[in-house]
């Protein structure tokens, strides 16, 4: 039987979810609290127990319409486990054509081959891989750069480097957007400055004496948007402007540290590795465009 979640499933739940993602803890607390409060999650179970999940979330992406992100998870040790997928898949479906969903996309742990074949035979296709890093190092040696938060008049700067600095990457993956500060409009600047101020304090930008060289964000546990200015890449600035980070990120006491990284970007994945992170969960994401 396929049903919405209850307050019993809650605890099946978030194991299924950590079958499919890197969670901390910290994001398993922040998943019960919302779970007790209201969800789109559905589950198939038996009786009382809870056999797998799908859920999604749903934006409009400017080119390839109302897009949607799937997720699908079983238990992989209760027996006739491609049906129960397969019955998930079709209630998930219902719900995705009912909401006029253009454009599918969906991810499954590396480790696991079953959802690859699964999703290939759905006409899902290749898309790109992401891997979770956690740190797994004392604090970082202290550098000459200097470091401050975000102001309102570094919005122009700053949104221009970041998509310029991101543009090869989302072009290699096909990720468009490719440059993602491509959209000037009124609407889109207003909400970007609103969010970015309401994140100042976590929005730190690094300079070399008067240059600015990069900028990274730490957001909850993560640090994430980690760039160097265009112009000034090759220098070793991604190196400082990473110890750096960590290092604000023990002044904080958090408790993990963890970082992103798409499979493309070798150059990247060295530096995170050298400098003290681990990977824990590899992740391939998949793609199916639904024609009129």
């Amino acid at each position: 039987m396929i049903r919405n979640h209850q307050s019993q499933d809650i605890e099946s739940m978030i194991q299924l979810m950590n079958n499919q993602w890197a969670m901390s803890e910290l994001d398993n607390q922040r998943k019960r609290e919302e779970l007790s409060k209201d969800s789109n999650i559905r589950i198939c179970c038996n009786q009382d127990a809870v056999l797998g999940m799908w859920t999604h979330t749903v934006w409009d992406h400017p080119l390839w319409g109302k897009a949607a992100h799937l997720t699908i998870s079983a238990f992989e040790n209760i027996p006739d486990v491609e049906n129960i997928v397969e019955a998930l898949y079709q209630d998930a479906q219902a719900k995705l054509s009912a909401e006029n969903i253009r454009f599918i996309m969906t991810g499954y742990d590396d480790s696991n081959p079953f959802y690859y074949s699964y999703f290939t035979k759905k006409d899902f296709t290749p898309w790109y891989g992401y891997s979770t890093l956690i740190y797994t190092e004392q604090r970082q040696p202290h550098n000459h750069l200097t470091m401050r938060e975000y102001k309102e008049e570094d919005f122009e700067h700053y949104y221009s480097a970041l998509g310029e600095c991101f543009t090869p990457m989302r072009q290699a993956m096909d990720i468009p957007p490719y440059n993602v500060f491509s959209d000037r409009s009124d609407e889109r600047i207003v909400k970007l400055k609103e969010e970015m101020n309401k994140n100042k304090e976590n929005l730190l930008l690094f300079f070399d004496g008067d240059t600015w060289v990069g900028s990274s964000l730490i957001n909850l546990e993560d640090i994430d948007d980690l760039f160097v200015v265009p112009t000034l890449m090759n220098k070793g600035y991604g190196r400082l402007i990473l110890q750096s980070t960590i290092n604000v990120c023990f002044d904080r006491n958090m408790e993990n540290i963890y970082l992103g990284v798409v499979h493309w970007n070798i150059k990247a994945q060295n530096l995170y590795f050298k400098t003290g992170f681990k990977s824990i969960k590899s992740i391939r994401y998949m793609r199916r465009f639904i024609s009129e």
